[in-house]
């Protein structure tokens, strides 16, 4: 591309060249939605004065701009790189609209924009970069792997390209220079999660446990931390045996997380922990304590743990010539028969407790109470609905207060005639369509 810096073309035009010299400033300073308010100011006068080279210049950083401005339009900055295209053309021009097809998910056409940018003779690591990511989308690993090898021999030597040319060398099942690529961007951004978790996951998918564990250790030493890492340490101390750490690593992740808890899961029914399996329900218990099924799944693993100690104690006694096992596992056995008949109890307390509208009860009879006194009051029914408004609030993943509210907020605004009423109805009832009350199998669905 041309020197991006334009020059006035008779006396009385220095003003506007001023102002499209201080849109190419703003813009190398990546403010894009200030350079772009410059150049459609003056586009109309450049258009009338400038050679086509300029010109295709002036379209091409306002494409740029359209497409990384806070507003972006995809659409708009794809038709003013073809006006730049149409006038000039430039290996960087095709990049740019190679760029827009890729993120409009036009990958055929987008391989072909970056195929005529490096034909047109110099060799840029964008177009390599860019058409690296293009192969990973289509699963093209190989070629995705030798674009960005070349984009990193080009100079395009970032954490970012040795990140992705890590991915989809894992993707080749060639690990060793996966890692190598992984453990090159880390070098370069050490606090980036996310290039842990995928060597990560390579190492593991490769079955090397031990350089995993490393990885793992690796990240927590830079005080970074997610659930996966968990997972990982977790799945290395299972093939070490050693259940107890495994316990401790996949019990330290103490909020509910679907994917987690459901791998979470799968190992320790492995372990044979059902115990640790139980664990993981009471954590849906404790966050969900309204939904009944989260209940009889961690009653399920304790009685199956439960089962298994029967097994257990039948087999010892049968070995060993004895009616019973001792007096220590009739207590094990008395202290899990405990543990059921609590949670028993609690499982049928929830049930009761959930009435026909699909909250507890106890606050939809006070809630009942409350519109009574306000109707006695001849309240705004307004109020009324802010009743229920207060119960969304308090059970925002039910379905059953924002039901309410609705029948009783669009009461309201047809009695009241209150039509400004109507945008913040629309947010409320689009709510409650989405809205989907969980259950076990859904929430520990992977």
């Amino acid at each position: 591309m041309q020197d991006t810096k334009f020059k006035p073309i008779g006396r009385d035009e220095q003003d506007k060249v001023n102002m499209l010299n201080e849109a190419i400033k703003l813009f190398q300073d990546k403010k894009m939605g200030d350079a772009l308010k410059i150049i459609n100011k003056v586009e109309s006068w450049a258009a009338q004065r400038f050679d086509n080279v300029s010109l295709s210049t002036l379209y091409y950083i306002k494409s740029t701009c359209l497409s990384n401005a806070k507003n972006s339009n995809l659409q708009e900055s794809l038709k003013y790189i073809n006006k730049a295209l149409q006038l000039h053309e430039d290996p960087l021009f095709y990049s740019t609209r190679a760029a827009l097809e890729f993120e409009m998910e036009e990958n055929e056409q987008a391989i072909s924009d970056y195929n005529k940018a490096l034909s047109m003779g110099a060799e840029h690591a964008y177009a390599y970069l860019g058409r690296g990511y293009v192969y990973e989308e289509t699963k093209e690993w190989e070629k995705a792997a030798a674009d960005f090898e070349k984009a990193i021999s080009l100079g395009e030597a970032s954490a970012k390209t040795f990140y992705a040319l890590g991915v989809v060398l894992g993707n080749t099942k060639e690990i060793d220079r996966a890692i190598a690529a992984f453990e090159s961007a880390i070098s370069l951004d050490p606090l980036n999660l996310d290039i842990y978790l995928d060597e990560i996951r390579a190492l593991l998918n490769a079955g090397r446990y031990e350089e995993a564990k490393r990885v793992v250790d690796s990240a927590r030493s830079r005080k970074l931390d997610d659930p996966f890492l968990h997972l990982a340490s977790a799945t290395y101390l299972f093939g070490k045996g050693d259940y107890e750490g495994l316990s401790s690593e996949l019990l330290s992740v103490t909020n509910p997380d679907p994917k987690f808890d459901s791998t979470a899961i799968e190992l320790f029914i492995k372990a044979g922990d059902y115990i640790g399996v139980a664990d993981i329900y009471k954590k849906w218990v404790l966050a969900y304590p309204h939904i009944p099924g989260f209940y009889e799944l961690e009653m399920a693993a304790i009685a199956t743990y439960l089962e298994k100690v029967k097994i257990s104690n039948q087999a010892i006694s049968e070995q060993d010539g004895l009616e019973d096992s001792g007096e220590e596992s009739k207590d094990l056995e008395s202290k899990f028969n405990e543990l059921l008949n609590d949670l028993s109890k609690k499982y049928l307390e929830t049930f009761d407790n959930l009435s026909e509208v699909g909250f507890p009860s106890l606050d939809y009879h006070s809630a009942l109470e409350k519109l009574h006194k306000l109707e006695a009051e001849k309240a705004s029914g307004f109020a009324a609905a802010e009743v229920f408004e207060l119960l969304a609030r308090k059970y925002p993943h039910m379905p059953g207060p924002y039901k309410l509210l609705i029948k009783t907020m669009g009461d309201a605004i047809i009695k009241e005639k209150k039509p400004e009423y109507l945008e913040k109805f629309m947010r409320i009832k689009s709510k409650y369509e989405d809205l989907q009350e969980p259950s076990g199998e859904k929430l520990l669905d992977n």
